[in-house]
């Protein structure tokens, strides 16, 4: 391997870690370069290590190695250091030369001798050289592992100055970061010497088959042939290796086993604590009956509206229990109940009651019908970004907590809730266990519902606005595996327009070719109808109409959907307009409507008028959750100002582009349960076949409000309604 010494006169290609480079001389070079975050690599001076080779553009030096040479002092004090400039840097490296180094890390009061470098400038100088000189040490140890700059930005975020010490001792510590998974940290691991066979690296690889199950299929627990099985590719063994996974199984104390059912310590603890949880509870002696009963009788007369025999039984229910549950198809009046439950406990609790719900559209949904301060779970519990400032040592004081849409939260943040609850806090569960389960581990609300661990009451008449309101009628049928009479007819809020792959076309043309000439028809009635909506206006630009599929990729796949539905939503992708962002072939303009995609802490101003003028920055850093929607605002200096629908402001810079922020025209199903919109519209074809079932058209159809509008292929949407889901989770909390 040959080495070479040359400043870096331009660089003629950069796309994340990978240069190719203009050096002195006229030598061209290509390779990676990890040392330097800030971006601006002209003028230094690097060693390059690696050989030459001969491409189209001729002879080029393709290097494995880039490092900084040390005597870069100027563009550190200038780059690095924020507020030193030019004049100073000059300054300090004509007082100490080369001696300034030696004097930053070990004599840093003598930089006052320069006129203009007081103390708070030597602790700049001081606190950007500790971490920049970390930051340099951290990317020679990785430079030649093959790990990009975002992931050694990282991992020096989470350990900063321990950062190499802890890399070295134990690789797979990485894989806490979030974005960093064990492949990323075994590669690491292996091109810097860790035992192929460390109990660490097997350990490792059994964690991270745990968590991508848990979180991509919902189990909590695996039989021991799926762990060996998974961990055996994951880590590359031979059959002579296998033991080396029995043998971490057996004795890892992170690991629990029953009956051969396996599963990490932690995730076997949430649904232990809240199995625990559920089997403490008692009868509540508050209210007699005849209590109970004169408020709901003031209940019904103030809001104009009699109750069911099975409402008033949930409230009594809610009102007998210290923990309960109420559960029933859409359109049974669950938040009525809710609302009746806790006006009945406010007569003992008055103030000392809160709502919350996974998602903010939820939670500001519940407050507005309850009349009672809702927010959504990390909210409630005081999320930082690390964790919760509420939990067993600082409990939550309220003396009721309802807990809406409780079908979408899994143990993990259950376990968060419940453990931060004083030992006699109300607590009471809504939601509909005939929607999707959660995403990530366990399925907590159908157990509870299932194996009947606590009192519930679920409801089942249906109250409709109207005779001919048949959303909720249909989706009760569908979640039964009924086909709705008369699906294909039109009703007051459903509209089915049926564009079927006709039999002329299937013996012109392969199906395949059918199939997909079938869904650029359907494209184009979508196409037709959202004008048709925009012509009219749309009230509220977050929820007045939405686009639902159950799948990303395909023509009507959302991000197509979105790609065509851009240009008909907002006029600004078609015209001449400073005012958008083009990232990896994907368009941001002002007034698109966008969705959050991950949980990430983001800039926000939570005051919109203060964002809009004020003259000083009062934002502050708040965790933004995925699935949050909003409507960018604005475009300045590359950055991106999204107003989302729970009336903050939101800064995105243009690197998040590609992983956090996406246009919401068109969403998943998945990402959109917990939404409630005006107006659907959902495609239906036997593309998204693999998709289709009950349990996802039931979910799909019952986020519409007013109207539903699906387009497709008739067999298809049989097919779903007849297709019985049967998701079924292997979780610990259904046998207990």
């Amino acid at each position: 391997m040959e080495t070479i010494k040359s400043k870096i006169r331009w660089v003629i290609f950069k796309k994340e870690n990978f240069y190719i480079l203009d050096l002195n001389d006229g030598i061209k070079a290509k390779g990676n370069i990890y040392d330097n975050m800030n971006g601006d690599i002209r003028g230094l001076e690097y060693s390059f290590s690696g050989e030459w080779t001969q491409d189209k553009y001729g002879k080029i030096f393709k290097f494995e190695q880039a490092k900084m040479e040390d005597n870069n002092i100027f563009f550190f004090l200038t780059s690095i250091v924020k507020g030193i400039g030019e004049n100073y840097a000059t300054l300090l490296l004509e007082k100490f030369g080369d001696d300034i180094e030696e004097i930053i890390e070990k004599t840093p009061w003598k930089l006052s001798e320069v006129p203009g470098v007081g103390q708070k400038r030597i602790q700049k100088i001081v606190k950007s050289w500790n971490e920049h000189s970390q930051m340099k040490k951290l990317a020679d140890y990785l430079s030649n592992t093959g790990v990009n700059a975002g992931i050694i930005s990282k991992i020096f975020d989470t350990f900063r100055e321990n950062s190499v010490n802890t890399v070295k001792e134990n690789p797979y510590i990485i894989t806490t970061i979030q974005g960093i998974t064990f492949p990323i940290a075994d590669r690491i691991a292996l091109r810097t010497g860790f035992d192929f066979l460390s109990e660490k690296r097997i350990f490792s690889a059994v964690e991270h088959v745990f968590r991508t199950i848990s979180y991509d299929k919902g189990d909590t627990w695996l039989n021991k042939d799926e762990i060996i099985k998974y961990s055996t590719n994951l880590l590359g063994f031979s059959f002579d290796e296998i033991d080396s996974i029995n043998l971490v199984l057996k004795n890892n104390t992170d690991l629990i086993s029953v009956d051969e059912k396996i599963t990490l310590k932690g995730i076997y603890s949430w649904e232990k604590t809240i199995f625990r949880f559920f089997k403490e509870n008692y009868k509540l002696s508050i209210f007699s009956t005849s209590e109970v009963e004169n408020y709901i009788i003031e209940f019904e007369k103030d809001n104009n509206i009699k109750l069911s025999f099975e409402q008033k039984k949930a409230i009594y229910c809610s009102t007998d229990n210290k923990i309960s549950a109420l559960t029933g198809y859409a359109g049974t009046g669950k938040t009525t109940v809710a609302r009746a439950i806790l006006n009945v406990l406010s007569f003992k609790f008055h103030s000392s009651i809160a709502g919350c719900a996974m998602s903010g559209i939820a939670a500001r949904r519940l407050q507005t019908l309850t009349g009672f301060p809702c927010f959504t779970i990390h909210s409630l519990l005081g999320f930082d970004g690390n964790d919760f400032s509420y939990n067993r040592f600082n409990p939550l004081e309220y003396d009721v907590i309802i807990l809406d849409e409780a079908a979408m939260v899994n143990s993990e943040l259950l376990y968060n809730l419940i453990t931060a609850l004083m030992p006699d806090t109300i607590f009471i569960m809504i939601g509909d266990d005939a929607q999707l389960p959660p995403i990530g581990p366990a399925n907590v609300f159908s157990d509870v519902i299932q194996k009947k661990l606590i009192p519930y009451i679920k409801l089942e008449k249906i109250f409709r606005q109207h005779e001919d309101s048949v959303i909720n009628i249909f989706a009760t049928e569908i979640r039964h595996t009924r086909i709705p009479n008369n699906f294909d007819s039109t009703h007051l809020d459903w509209f089915f327009k049926n564009i079927s792959i006709s039999e002329d076309c299937l013996m012109q043309m392969p199906k395949s070719e059918a199939r997909r000439y079938n869904n650029e028809k359907i494209l184009c009635y979508f196409k037709k109808i959202c004008k048709d909506y925009y012509k009219k206006g749309i009230e509220n630009r977050f929820t007045g109409i939405q686009i639902l599929s159950p799948q990303k990729k395909g023509i009507l796949g959302t991000e197509n959907l979105n790609y065509e539905l851009s240009n008909i939503f907002n006029p600004r992708h078609i015209i001449s307009d400073k005012n958008k962002i083009i990232k990896n072939n994907k368009t941001f303009a002002c007034g698109d409507k966008v969705v959050h995609l991950k949980n990430s802490d983001k800039k926000v101003w939570e005051d919109i008028w203060d964002w809009k003028n004020s003259r000083s920055d009062t934002s502050c850093v708040k965790r933004i959750f995925n699935g949050t929607i909003g409507i960018i605002e604005k475009i300045e200096s590359g950055n991106i100002y999204v107003q989302s629908i729970m009336d903050e402001i939101i800064e995105y810079s243009p690197i998040e582009l590609d992983d956090i922020l996406d246009l919401a025209y068109a969403l998943t199903i998945h990402k959109s349960q917990g939404s409630e919109f005006e107006i659907v519209i959902i495609p239906v074809t036997s593309s998204h076949k693999i998709m289709l079932d009950n349990q996802l058209m039931y979910t799909a159809i019952t986020r519409a409000k007013k109207g539903l509008i699906l387009c497709g292929e008739k067999d298809a949407f049989v097919y779903s309604c007849m297709n019985d889901s049967k998701k079924f989770r292997n979780t610990w909390l259904s046998l207990f």
